[in-house]
């Protein structure tokens, strides 16, 4: 919208430019007078450097400045593959990021190739906090969720069946990396060092 009205206002600059040349070939074809081609063309051109060519200034500078302001950062996410929103046509629910599952004994070995598949997928930013949910009244909210329950079930589909009932009623991706965490990084923590010892 506000690209045609810049369009529009540029044409409308154009228009009056050449209507300035075509008044002055016309003052300049007439018998009648170099002083009023000269009073005509100070009065139109200190018109346009004093008032239409700071107005139009400003105007860039307002369209510019509203059209940053309606392109938010990640509004791109169908595109731009390194937006965090964006998500591949090949990725989808059922996928299976990583192998083995996590269970009761193996959580910082998952732990580890989660993140590295999360980073890979660009969908890391949505498990650690950094990414939180936009406003429902955004634009991005929608993909935000698309892309949170994406990361949900990815999550849901790497751990084993009994700690993925206890989850499931999580509405964040976020949330369940903390609980997952909470849950089961002191426990390994724990058999590590008996295990050393």
């Amino acid at each position: 919208m506000r690209i045609i009205s810049l369009l529009s206002f540029y044409f409308l600059l154009c228009s009056t430019i050449n209507m300035v040349s075509v008044v002055n070939l016309f003052i300049n074809s007439s018998w009648w007078s170099i002083h009023l081609m000269n009073l005509l063309d100070y009065s139109i051109y200190e018109f346009l450097s004093s008032v239409f060519i700071p107005l139009f200034i400003w105007f860039l500078d307002y369209s510019i400045s509203f059209i940053s302001m309606a392109n938010p950062p990640f509004s791109d996410f169908a595109t731009n593959l390194s937006n965090p929103y964006y998500l591949h046509p090949n990725e989808n629910p059922s996928l299976v990021l990583v192998t083995p599952s996590l269970d009761n004994k193996n959580y910082h070995t998952w732990l580890q190739s989660m993140r590295v598949a999360l980073i890979s997928k660009n969908k890391l930013k949505l498990v650690d906090g950094t990414l939180n949910p936009p406003p429902v009244s955004d634009l991005l909210h929608e993909p935000w969720l698309r892309c949170n329950n994406m990361v949900m079930s990815w999550l849901q589909r790497c751990i084993s069946e009994t700690i993925s009932k206890s989850i499931i009623w999580c509405d964040r991706a976020s949330v369940v990396w903390k609980q997952l965490e909470k849950r089961f990084a002191q426990g390994d923590i724990f058999r590590v060092a008996d295990i050393l010892v």
